[in-house]
Parts: C-alpha cells; sequence; structure tokens
C-alpha cells in the first residue's frame, strides 16, 4: 500500500490502480492534520485506514516524511525504514526543524537506505549509525527507458531537470555557447521548469545560444526524447547551501535510454556513470571544461555511437528495477525478521 499526506495531480493519476490511503482524504482539517503529527496527535480515521491494511512495516522516503510519520510508526507499533535521496542529508544550511530533529529518524529507523555510497557517508557525517545504512540503488524501468532498434537521433544535446541553480543550467549555457561555435547545428534541447526558468532564457538570449525550450514534461514524453538524444548533459553542481544529487535518476535513465551522459563530478552522480564507456564525468567543474567534453563527443561519432550500445547494458546489468525491486523485498523481510525478534 502507498501512505502520502497529500495528492499531486500526477501522482494520483500514476497511482490510480494501486492501494493508496493519503491523509487529506481521512480528515476534517487537512491541513491541521498534517501538522498535528508533528505534535504527536494523529487522525483516528487515518489510524483506521492503515490498520485494516494491515501493513508489517513503513517505508518512507525523504528524511523530512520519516520525521513526520514517527508519530504514526509508535501509534502502529511498526518498524520504520527510510530512504535518504540527497537534499534531505545534504544541505547544510538549517532551514527549518527538520535538521535540528534529523537525529531523531536516525534513532526511530530501523533500517537506513542510502541511494548511493556519496550519502552513505554523508550519512555517517551527520550522525546515523553506519551499521543501520544500506545502499540501495535505484532501479529504473527499462521497458520506459530504452534504446528503440532504429532510431533518429537528431537532438544534439539534451537537459532535463528542474530550473534551478543545482542543475547547472547556467555553466551548461555558457559551454554551449562555445560547442555551437564549432558545431553551428548543435541545439540545445531544454525539458523541465522551476524558479529559473526566465533567468536561463535570458541568459540564452545573451549568450545567442540556440535553444528549443520544451517545459515540463510527462514521462513517456522524456523517454521519447531520450531515445531521440546523441548526448545527454544535466551537469548538476553543489548549490551553495549544500544541496547536491544523491545519485541522478535522469542520467540513469538516458543511459539506458542509449543516450551518452556528459555531467561534472557532483556528489554520487559519478556511481551512476562508467566514465568513459557509457558517458563522461568532467573535471574541474567549469563550462570551458564541460564544452570541450561535449564537442569531443560531437565530433566522435564512432565513440557516441559505442557509448550509446554500452549504456543500456550497463544499466540492465546494476539499476534494473525488477532486480532492485527483489532486493528491496528480501530487506523488507530483514526488517521485519528483527523486529519480531525484540526482547
Amino acid at each position: 500500500m502507498l501512505a502520502g499526506f497529500t495528492w499531486e495531480t500526477e501522482g494520483r493519476r500514476l497511482l490510480a490502480d494501486l492501494p493508496t490511503s493519503v491523509l487529506r482524504d481521512h480528515a476534517v482539517l487537512p491541513r491541521f492534520a498534517r501538522r498535528s503529527l508533528g505534535w504527536g496527535f494523529f487522525s483516528k480515521a487515518w489510524e483506521g485506514h492503515l490498520s485494516d491494511w494491515q501493513p508489517e512495516l513503513v517505508h518512507a522516503h525523504f528524511g523530512p516524511d520519516a520525521l513526520a510519520l514517527i508519530p504514526v510508526v509508535r501509534r502502529l507499533n511498526l518498524p520504520l525504514a527510510v530512504t535518504f535521496h540527497g537534499f534531505d542529508i545534504t544541505i547544510d544550511t538549517p532551514v527549518n526543524s527538520y535538521h535540528r530533529r534529523r537525529h531523531e529518524v536516525f534513532a526511530a529507523a530501523q533500517t537506513v537506505f542510502s541511494v548511493s555510497d556519496f550519502i552513505r557517508e554523508r550519512l555517517i557525517a551527520c550522525g546515523c549509525p553506519a551499521e543501520k545504512i544500506v545502499t540501495h540503488f535505484i532501479g529504473i524501468d527499462n521497458e520506459r527507458f530504452r534504446a528503440p532498434a532504429e532510431s533518429e537521433r537528431d537532438i544534439p544535446v539534451l537537459f532535463v531537470g528542474r530550473l534551478k541553480e543545482k542543475k547547472g543550467w547556467r555553466l551548461l549555457l555558457q559551454a554551449m555557447a562555445e560547442v555551437q561555435a564549432r558545431h553551428p547545428h548543435a541545439c540545445l534541447h531544454m525539458v523541465g521548469d522551476g524558479p529559473d526558468r526566465r533567468a536561463a532564457e535570458t541568459l540564452a538570449e545573451e549568450l545567442g545560444v540556440m535553444v528549443t525550450w520544451h517545459g515540463p514534461l510527462n514521462p513517456d514524453r522524456v523517454a521519447s526524447l531520450m531515445a531521440r538524444a546523441q548526448v545527454f548533459c544535466p551537469p548538476s553542481i553543489v548549490a551553495p547551501n549544500g544541496d547536491t544529487e544523491g545519485l541522478g535518476l535522469v542520467n540513469l535513465e538516458a543511459q539506458a535510454s542509449g543516450a551518452p551522459t556528459v555531467t561534472f563530478a557532483s556528489g554520487g552522480v559519478p556511481e551512476g556513470i562508467d566514465d568513459g564507456v557509457t558517458g563522461v564525468v568532467v573535471r574541474p567543474t567549469t563550462a570551458p571544461a564541460l564544452a570541450g567534453a561535449l564537442s569531443d563527443l560531437l565530433s566522435s561519432p564512432e565513440k557516441l555511437e559505442r557509448m550509446s550500445q554500452a549504456g543500456p547494458k550497463w544499466i540492465a546489468e546494476r539499476f534494473r528495477l525488477d532486480r532492485q525491486g527483489e532486493l528491496l523485498g528480501s530487506h523488507y523481510e530483514e526488517i521485519v525478521e528483527r523486529w519480531h525478534a525484540r526482547p
């Protein structure tokens, strides 16, 4: 069963055929009900609905949600597992009470999943007991993201991501100004939206960079563009507040689609790329270095083809969704067994 606090439009559509239990559907005052969890109050109606499913454990994604769910697991007497994905452990500038109370999540959780070894090290540095941490890579849907038998790769460079500072859009546009001076037809396609959208459009115009702006797209449309990309480039960086990529799922999806990935060595990103085989990890974090890597690939059809062929195989070996799902299920069994074996 999938449980949550509220609905998002896209989420409701994706989960239409799955059993769900959402707090706002079982509370007279949904916003108050969500906030009151932090005070130790729990919606009786939601508690009843959750109990009817007879769950054996609760798996929370992201630290802040795990913190909010501590009263729930205590009330239902269930073990808690939590996955840390990135910002929830990398941001080093406290912005709310979560950062002051993060240790409560470490204490309450039976198992803490990290999406990369980089996140594991961050967890340990922040006080999480090492013996509780299991590195578990998120799986990729190889049916949705795959390289077609025949594909016209007519998109020279593709970016997919939320337009905010961490995604490195500014360095990408600066690099593309150099790339397009050498490859005039290398149009950049940008998918996504965010707080920096207008600033990105302004900078592209100032630099004279040729960009096709797609805006936000659903996963199927993103997959179709990845299958047409010659190079995928989401050059994530470390934001001033420490926010860093935990692994970079979008990079895995692109490689599964046969698009070689060019990106910076930020956070856990290098763990999801076979550098020099399925993509290029760029060092240092500068626009000229990025431009050089992109130009080199666009000038080397043989190298592009070799990486395009290697990507799907490498992703299938390490990040295939069904295999990672089975592995997660075995972790669940161990957590429940340990829970019932308590003295």
